[in-house]
């Protein structure tokens, strides 16, 4: 049973980001850590290392090849979703718990478009919908601390660790109907430095943990079944679709003059990921093969959002 987090640790987690609020008093925001952008994080940091090594087939995706957005319904997998058949490059196949939900949030009929009912905690919900897919975003997620997401199980042990083991034992699960060429997986910036604040605060029941897990087992799937991946960390997500009960989704945290996209390979970077730019991103990402085998964490800075040269030269630059 969940019970609501302490709110000096909520405010601790808060503060340590260097984030900002009008709700909270003068005196205790002139307490906290400043921050005036994307903060780089020491190279030598305490975290667990990675166990497995990055695979790399550059199997490209064609046109009308299908796509599947596991957790469609969240903020960043609605973006995604949207994104994907907004481009009309590919076939989208948008997954949740509830069709009627999917329907609700991402509008009406796409040719592009088609909606699948699957659990990731139940794993016989995910064969049908995921055996005849080219690509996999893994988009799912719950919240770091207690709160009333985690009701019904939905805790980050089930859906960050046990969900992401389903989706995966379920894509290279026979026969199938189509062979995965590509998973993406949205992780988080952090997983590398459980030991360091403000990430043993945000890792108190085990967030960080079970996606660490996921990301290790990842990459040993993919090693041994032949597919490209991607591992997305972004900094704490900010800016709508709102789905989350943070303290950020309580206040609507806008991404405000933050749209110039901070992109660096490995657990780097510290700061908000706008989850626009973190849906840009990944959508970008499946079309340029220079970008696959990698973890990429991203943040937002003061700026304009990326030109199309400007997003040619980062994916360019990890080659």
């Amino acid at each position: 049973m969940w019970r609501p987090l302490p709110l000096v640790v909520l405010f601790w987690a808060w503060t340590a980001w260097g984030f900002s609020s009008p709700l909270l008093p003068d005196a205790l925001l002139a307490a906290r850590p400043r921050s005036r952008g994307p903060r780089h994080a020491s190279a030598s940091y305490a975290g667990r290392k990675s166990t497995s090594p990055f695979t790399m087939m550059a199997v490209e995706l064609k046109v009308n090849d299908r796509v599947c957005v596991i957790g469609s319904t969240g903020g960043c997998g609605q973006l995604i979703t949207a994104r994907l058949v907004d481009e009309g490059r590919y076939q989208v196949k948008a997954v949740g718990r509830s069709e009627a939900k999917l329907r609700e949030v991402l509008g009406g009929e796409s040719p592009k478009l088609e909606f699948a009912e699957a659990d990731s905690r139940d794993i016989d919900s995910l064969y049908g919908p995921l055996s005849d897919v080219d690509c996999v975003i893994i988009a799912t997620g719950t919240s770091a601390f207690p709160s009333p997401r985690w009701r019904g199980g939905n805790t980050p042990d089930a859906v960050d660790r046990k969900g992401v083991q389903n989706i995966l034992k379920a894509i290279t699960s026979k026969p199938r109907k189509r062979t995965v060429k590509k998973v993406v997986f949205l992780s988080s910036v952090g997983v590398l430095r459980t030991k360091q604040l403000p990430y043993s605060i945000l890792n108190a029941f085990g967030v960080l943990d079970a996606k660490r897990d996921s990301e290790d087992l990842l990459r040993q799937m993919a090693a041994t079944e032949g597919f490209d991946i991607l591992i997305v960390r972004p900094g704490r997500l900010v800016g709508g679709p709102w789905t989350n009960t943070d303290v950020s989704a309580l206040l609507k945290v806008e991404e405000g003059a933050r749209k110039r996209v901070v992109v660096e390979q490995g657990d780097s970077l510290v700061g908000d990921a706008a989850r626009v730019s973190v849906a840009e991103l990944v959508v970008r990402a499946l079309g340029r093969p220079e970008a696959m085998g990698r973890a990429l964490c991203v943040v937002n800075e003061e700026g304009p959002p990326f030109s199309e040269g400007q997003w040619t030269a980062l994916f360019e630059g990890l080659a």
